[in-house]
């Protein structure tokens, strides 16, 4: 039970009252109220809002579909709602079970969504600080990496300035001892006329730099690429011919031949990236990560293809998303 006001006389009444106790209304919780009153006496207006909360209706906040409501004249109407779908429910329990399904799985999806969406924002908020290390078993190098610069050491390139950039890790046993293994990884980056090579000894040291390079420097040119790939404009990366339609694939003694990008299989194995087509096995190549310029960034160009993220908006996002 809850109190209405009168639309006659404007007095408090219950909405399940059968008249006004102050001027013999008939029945004014069902009727329409028009007025809310504060204790200065002035109106005020609701509407529902795209989560279905009810929220002040302002000049600056207006109503998204122009209805705009009293207090009172919503709880009516809830009221009204709630007897009406319960009545349904009555008669229909299998459309019920159906809305409570579809309603679970969309609760389900706003939040994996949200979790998803929250999580990339952080990492890539993380990604974007600057890294200030030092790297190395007995002599220690300092690496500083940002929006600017690479610095290794005495040697610097300007990120905007690489072109082209690559990296692979060896893990070795310690073949004196029987037992153990270490991990050294080797960074390089190219411009039109520098290049400089980070040795980092250790897998996080390694881990971690990769992902300062890739945020400030490899997202930019697979952004690049991708933009060329949108207006079909044939390219050359890592020594394979591409554009919109496809990559150019060749095969022994048949001479190359442009394999659509929704029949390209790629595959990592033993440092290399090994490229094939899904419906001719033997029309193939393989690419060396240790020798091989802007390797990481094809293989991400193919795992992104691989996924029909094609459009530019998609592009975006998805680079966003890590």
């Amino acid at each position: 039970m809850s109190l209405v006001y009168c639309p006659e006389c404007n007095g408090s009444v219950s909405d399940k009252a059968e008249a006004c106790p102050n001027c013999g209304y008939p029945r004014p919780g069902e009727a329409s109220i028009t007025k809310d009153r504060n204790q200065t006496g002035s109106e005020t207006l609701y509407h529902r809002n795209r989560y279905g909360m009810l929220q002040p209706t302002t000049t600056e906040e207006p109503s998204p579909n122009g209805e705009s409501l009293t207090k009172s004249e919503w709880r009516v109407r809830t009221k009204k709602d709630n007897e009406h779908r319960i009545a349904e429910d009555k008669r229909n329990p299998k459309a019920r079970e159906e809305r409570l399904k579809e309603f679970n799985e969309y609760v389900d999806t706003v939040i994996q969504v949200k979790i998803k969406r929250e999580t990339s924002k952080s990492a890539l908020r993380e990604n974007k600080k600057p890294l200030d290390i030092r790297v190395g078993r007995i002599v220690k190098t300092r690496v500083r990496i940002d929006s600017e610069k690479v610095a290794f050491g005495r040697q610097s390139i300007r990120c905007k300035s690489v072109v082209a950039c690559g990296w692979w890790a060896q893990t070795t046993k310690n073949l004196e001892w029987g037992r153990g293994e270490w991990t050294t990884g080797w960074i390089w980056l190219r411009s039109k006329d520098k290049k400089i090579k980070i040795t980092v000894p250790g897998a996080h040291d390694f881990q971690v730099i990769i992902d300062k390079i890739w945020t400030f420097i490899a997202i930019r040119i697979l952004w690049e690429i991708a933009s060329n790939l949108d207006q079909d404009v044939d390219l050359s990366l890592c020594g394979l011919e591409m554009n919109g339609k496809g990559l150019k694939l060749r095969k022994l003694g048949f001479g190359a031949e442009i394999v659509p990008w929704k029949k390209v299989k790629n595959i990592t194995v033993d440092g290399e990236l090994r490229i094939s087509s899904k419906t001719d096995k033997h029309r193939k190549t393989s690419l060396s990560f240790r020798r091989t310029d802007n390797l990481p960034i094809l293989a991400a160009l193919l795992e992104l293809r691989r996924k029909k993220l094609i459009r530019r908006l998609t592009w975006t996002e998805s680079l966003m998303d890590g």
